[in-house]
Parts: structure tokens; sequence; C-alpha cells
């Protein structure tokens, strides 16, 4: 599973205040330097997230209609199973035949594989979601490390997490301890992963 947010990756990425601060509160030494990120803003506004949107709605696009077609291949078999039912068999009544049996059986058979088709799609669809989230993630992260080493950082904290009863984590700080708009402006305008593997 690809966590909504990174927790601890090096200590110049982000950490969850909630393990920094306990009962005695955290002490910094004097030239130690700490700066926040809005990585939800970040994460939603940068390009490499509208990209990966744009992919998991193009592969959700093709199943469905891969399963639409097979529903229509089962739509046409039941209705062929309704005309062979209809027509008088030779003792009378309506036909039973070996063909009327045979399309019925096509028909199940169909229906399972839509159930198993939908099923593993759905699978697919998941784990390809995570996996573009998680090389978003990624290079989210490789942005923060970058930024927060050419400044010298020591600490990068999320301001947009919250802890256990949803109390921001973090709950001042001034603007220009601010990183988003700087991370944001370098995701958008490098390469991105998630485009170049696929």
């Amino acid at each position: 599973m690809v966590p909504s947010m990174p927790s601890l990756l090096t200590r110049h990425l982000l950490l969850p205040a909630f393990a920094l601060f306990g009962s005695c509160g955290l002490s910094f030494a004097a030239d130690q330097k700490v700066a926040v990120v809005d990585m939800e803003q970040v994460f939603s506004e940068c390009s490499a997230s509208r990209e990966a949107a744009a992919r998991k709605e193009a592969e959700e696009a093709s199943s469905n209609r891969e399963l639409e077609k097979r529903r229509e291949t089962l739509k046409a078999l039941v209705a062929e199973i309704e005309r062979l039912k209809a027509l008088p068999s030779p003792s009378g009544g309506t036909n039973d035949g070996s063909r009327l049996q045979a399309k019925v059986a096509e028909a199940r058979m169909m229906d399972r594989e839509i159930a198993d088709f939908r099923a593993a799609r759905e699978k697919q669809l998941r784990e390809s979601m995570l996996r573009l989230r998680g090389e978003v993630l990624e290079g989210i992260s490789k942005a923060v490390s970058s930024v927060a080493e050419r400044k010298g950082i020591d600490l990068v904290l999320d301001k947009s997490a919250a802890a256990p009863g949803s109390l921001p984590l973090v709950v001042h700080a001034r603007g220009d301890l601010d990183l988003t708009r700087e991370i944001l402006g370098m995701m958008n305008s490098q390469p991105h992963d998630a485009k170049e593997r696929h």
C-alpha cells in the first residue's frame, strides 16, 4: 500500500509532528533550521498528479468500453435464447433442443467471464492508481529533499497533516518558512517519472 503522504524518508524530508512532540516538548539546537510544506496542496496542484489522474481516467474508460462489449455480447445471447425458446419443437410446445441448451451454457460462461473480467480490471486499476500515486509522491519527496539540501534545512514538516482527533500538527509557521510554492514550481518545471515510465 502506498501511504497518503510520506512519513520519515530522510532527515530533510517530512516527519509527522506527533513523533517529534512528546510530553516534554521538542528541543532544537540554535543552528537547526525548520521549514513547512503543504503536501496536500503540492500533490493536488502539481502537473504530475494531473497527468496521473488523466492516465487513470483513460484506463478506466478503456476498461469500461471492453466491459460494455462483453455485456452487449451477453445481451445478444440472451435475445437468441429467448428466440429459440419461442420456436415450436417437433413434439409440440416450445423448443428445448440441444441448440438452446448450448446457447444457455454459452450465456452462463459469458456471464462468469464478465464477472471475472470486472474483478480483474478493478484490481488492476487499483494497483495502477497506487503505483502512479507512489511515483508522484516520490517525485515530491525528491523535490523537498533537494530544496532542503540547497537551503541547509534540517527538518521539513507537512503543515497539511493532522494528529489523531484532527488536530493540526503545525499550528503556526512564518510565511518565509513555507516551501510549498517553491516545491510546486520545481515539480511543474521538471519531467515526471510517472509520465516517462509508461
